[in-house]
């Protein structure tokens, strides 16, 4: 009974012991700096195609923490001109979610490239909502709006819409 003891003091010592503490600190940080400086091989050349591979590989390194975030970079193609990137977004929403993750993205960007790129973050104007002509009457408005000729025939020729 002693020995079970012993063995159960031995255990329990090697769980709670300040080396194995120190060492899985060490394991973590060791991982974070892993994951910090594994962004990946370092480009030469900054074009479209390296940049829009960096976008995806950053897009995937973030994807199990931030995946809406990395679903919003699926979705959005930067464009590179010199030394800038450009990302247009459709919303603003995207586009302060994307803000969020930013200067983090700028450093893995400086690591990959070796500089630090220019970043122009902007949001599609999008077209106002075209109405929707549900009743006769406003089709019929609609169309003799695009076309004066639908007008003038409905006089001529005395034309009414039945709107019973």
């Amino acid at each position: 009974m002693a020995s079970d003891k012993d063995s159960a003091v031995k255990k329990s010592s090697k769980l709670i012991s300040l080396d194995n503490i120190h060492e899985i600190t060490k394991k973590r940080q060791q991982a974070e700096e892993e994951e910090l400086n594994g962004s990946g091989p370092m480009i030469r050349e900054f074009n479209h195609e390296n940049v829009l591979q960096i976008w995806a590989d950053y897009a995937d390194s973030i994807r199990e923490n931030k995946g809406g975030t990395a679903s919003i970079m699926d979705g959005i193609k930067p464009m590179v001109s010199d030394a800038t990137i450009s990302l247009l977004f459709d919303s603003d929403l995207q586009r302060s979610r994307f803000n969020e993750i930013l200067p983090a993205f700028k450093a893995y960007i400086h690591r990959r490239v070796g500089f630090n790129p220019h970043m122009i973050v902007d949001v599609v104007q999008q077209a106002e909502a075209t109405q929707k002509f549900f009743t006769p009457k406003d089709k019929l408005e609609r169309l003799m709006d695009l076309n004066p000729a639908l007008r003038r025939f409905q006089k001529e020729l005395g034309l009414d819409l039945d709107y019973d």
